[in-house]
């Protein structure tokens, strides 16, 4: 850990808060000390009168059984209870300081112990703060985080520093390793070494000036120049062989009627707008009843479940011929 430089601490910014800060823990631990003090003097109080009320009901008790004692008995009971009685009272109107001490020598202090043990608090508080104070006003350095020293990209790289330690490894043994080239040269372009990337370049443009890879690398380097038409050349140039290959196919080729298709002519657009639609063809239908055509009839009456037709319906009875109303004679004239 680095150490600590207070000349450099801001204190127009610091300097109030840590004094404001530092004034209530003093004036805590004053109130904690009086507190303690109180306490235990609210104790002693509260004890003494404990013992000043057992002895007036036992005053009180004796007065009430002076007949069943012997007056000798009575008067030496009474006088110890009187007696013990005016020292509790004396107890109770002295001040808390004059107060005989009871306990001894090497009794613990509660008050005190309390008191150093918020001293100590105080203290692990300051050492603290001023732990994470250091840590918040030191300088960031490089890929560290916005609120500390933690250097994020650490990881990543180490790996990178390793993978490039295998790559020159590798090419030192071969130097013909076109793959070690190729890692190298990315790197050399990402940290902007434009001289050695050039020069691995040169090497792997040696090896296999068509390679991919070199192509890339290439095309990056130009584009650092300013020579952009030149680097789309060259990724034009390393996605050619791809646009030309066929694609893989899962299975087996298809026979002969997927080519049958793709090797079927093509009709000419100029033909299709040029040649007439063929007329088309209405077939004349006879306009049909909108009438319902009646039921037949059935020949047969319906047999019934058990097997005996139904009778024939009887003919319908001939009403009788309507006859006229008769007429009425007229009255013959007087003679």
């Amino acid at each position: 850990m680095e150490s600590f430089d207070w000349a450099n601490v801001d204190w127009a910014t610091w300097g109030p808060p840590l004094a404001v800060l530092l004034l209530g823990i003093v004036g805590g631990l004053v109130l904690v000390a009086r507190g303690g003090a109180r306490a235990e003097g609210d104790l002693r109080l509260a004890n003494l009168e404990v013992r000043r009320q057992v002895l007036m009901n036992s005053l009180r008790e004796l007065e009430a059984d002076q007949a069943k004692l012997d007056p000798a008995d009575y008067a030496a009971q009474r006088t110890a209870l009187v007696e013990e009685a005016a020292a509790v009272l004396r107890e109770i109107d002295a001040p808390v300081s004059a107060a005989p001490s009871s306990a001894p020598a090497n009794a613990p202090r509660v008050g005190g112990s309390r008191a150093w043990a918020w001293a100590a608090g105080a203290l692990a508080f300051f050492v603290l703060s001023g732990v994470v104070l250091q840590q918040a006003m030191a300088p960031r350095r490089d890929g560290g985080s916005m609120t500390g020293n933690q250097d994020l990209g650490g990881g990543a790289e180490a790996a990178q520093d390793a993978r490039v330690q295998r790559a020159e490894a590798a090419l030192a043994k071969n130097p013909n390793d076109l793959d070690a080239i190729n890692l190298l040269t990315r790197v050399a372009i990402e940290t902007q070494d434009l001289q050695s990337a050039m020069a691995l370049l040169d090497r792997g443009r040696a090896i296999n000036p068509s390679d991919p890879g070199v192509l890339t690398h290439f095309a990056a380097l130009q584009v650092f120049i300013g020579r952009f038409d030149a680097a789309e050349a060259q990724l034009r140039q390393v996605l050619a062989p791809r646009r030309a290959s066929p694609r893989p196919s899962s299975g087996s080729p298809s026979p002969g009627p997927t080519r049958a298709i793709w090797s079927r002519p093509r009709p000419s657009p100029r033909a299709s707008l040029m040649t007439p639609p063929p007329p088309l063809k209405i077939a004349r239908t006879p306009a049909r009843s909108c009438r319902p055509s009646p039921r037949p009839r059935p020949s047969s009456p319906p047999v019934r479940p058990g097997g005996s037709a139904s009778p024939a319906p009887r003919p319908a009875r001939a009403l009788p011929p309507r006859r006229a109303p008769p007429r009425s004679k007229a009255p013959s004239p007087a003679t």
